[in-house]
């Protein structure tokens, strides 16, 4: 089976890690996929014309971006047009962004299967914690509702998600499809001690307490931040170790202000393959938060990595980790639950461990990348047709 696969998220994010992932999975079962990143790193210019560009898309983003977003379907639809008749696939599979419908539009005008990577309700989601730009009412839903419902079939992280798009946009329930994310178990594993990350942030034997990603608002950050000063007070053997990026400014305001700036070490945004020895130097790994849709990267792989993992109890989450055994869960957001629960297993080092052992057993038997590439590869036989056989291209009628 053949399958283009077209992404339009650029950088390090989560989102990228898990296409990537995702791709060489795919490939290793013995399917041929070609990966594309529509949506390339943004060139930095610095003449003074590219600075006045950037200082009016600043000005007017506000108002324009939704309008910019859509308008890229039109460069979209070009180019995608002639990579698939160049690579002459069997199937597409496009990881959904609100507003794009290109693949969409092209996959219904030659009759081809199409499938859906839907991580979460995009629509929702910007209008939610993206307040800094401004959407026409409705729009965003309708397009979103129009490219769901045109798809062959689409695959959803959570139960959670599959029934949100069921209810609120009239999917059926045999189209969509659940497929948690997983962790890669070869390169987040035990073995790494982390002692290379202990030893150039001098933590010692310290207990260290370890948070990885973005500070996005629906992870909970601010709980983290707050908790940070009532479990270091009385703790000298505990140290904090943030790894990833926010804004500079909050970031930098917040660690001269604490006065336990000693014990806590924000290393900024590190590439994912650094990631694995950064959890390697953690004793305990956590998420204060996350959206009742999310089935968080990070959460894989600090379970595959063998950490004593603390998280939100919401569905998506409770359905991996099961309070007690493969992890520790609390009350999403709640900054005075995660005191507790950091504070019981830092003097628990017997617990941390047996919670990690089988935390990495959770991960091994139900949440590899290979599973999850097999679950998507049976999604897209069905899409081609239950002999699972190739369509006849029309790509050279047109």
């Amino acid at each position: 089976m053949k399958i283009c696969y077209f992404n339009y998220v650029y950088g390090e994010s989560g989102a990228n890690v898990h296409v990537r992932e995702f791709a060489k999975a795919f490939a290793d079962l013995g399917h041929e996929i070609e990966l594309f990143f529509q949506n390339g790193e943004p060139v930095q210019k610095y003449s003074s014309g590219a600075r006045v560009r950037v200082a009016l898309k600043k000005k007017f983003a506000r108002y324009l971006h939704e309008a910019s977003q859509i308008s890229k379907n039109l460069k979209y639809i070009f180019e995608e047009r002639r990579i698939l008749r160049r690579e002459q696939p069997d199937l597409i599979l496009t990881r959904y962004e609100l507003h794009n419908f290109s693949t969409i539009l092209l996959a219904r005008l030659k009759k081809m299967p199409i499938v859906l990577e839907v991580n979460a309700p995009a629509a929702f989601e910007y209008r939610t914690f993206s307040p800094q730009y401004l959407y026409l009412p409705l729009l965003s839903e309708l397009m979103e509702r129009f490219t769901l419902r045109c798809a062959d079939a689409v695959t959803v992280v959570s139960d959670e998600l599959k029934a949100y798009f069921v209810e609120k946009y009239g999917l059926k329930e045999e189209q969509v499809h659940v497929v948690v994310n997983g962790a890669d178990v070869e390169k987040f594993n035990p073995c790494e001690d982390g002692q290379e990350v202990r030893s150039r942030f001098n933590l010692g034997d310290r207990i260290v307490v370890g948070f990885s990603g973005s500070f996005q608002m629906f992870h909970g950050v601010n709980a983290l931040f707050e908790a940070m000063p009532e479990v270091l007070k009385d703790n000298h053997d505990i140290h904090f170790l943030v790894v990833g990026s926010g804004e500079d400014d909050e970031v930098s305001d917040f660690l001269e202000s604490s006065a336990f700036k000693d014990r806590i070490t924000l290393t900024g945004h590190l590439p994912h393959e650094e990631m694995p020895a950064y959890l390697g130097a953690m004793d305990i790994a956590l998420l204060p938060d996350t959206a009742f849709y999310c089935s968080p990267l990070k959460i894989f792989e600090y379970m595959a990595a063998g950490k004593a993992t603390i998280a939100p109890d919401v569905g998506p989450v409770r359905k991996i980790i099961t309070h007690g055994v493969d992890g520790y869960l609390i009350s999403p957001g709640d900054k005075d639950r995660l005191v507790e629960a950091i504070l019981y297993l830092a003097r628990n080092k017997t617990v941390r461990k047996l919670l990690g052992e089988d935390a990495r057993k959770t991960i091994m038997n139900k949440y590899t990348w290979n599973k999850n590439a097999r679950k998507v590869a049976m999604i897209c036989r069905s899409a081609l047709g239950d002999n699972g056989q190739a369509f006849q291209k029309s790509w050279g009628q047109g």
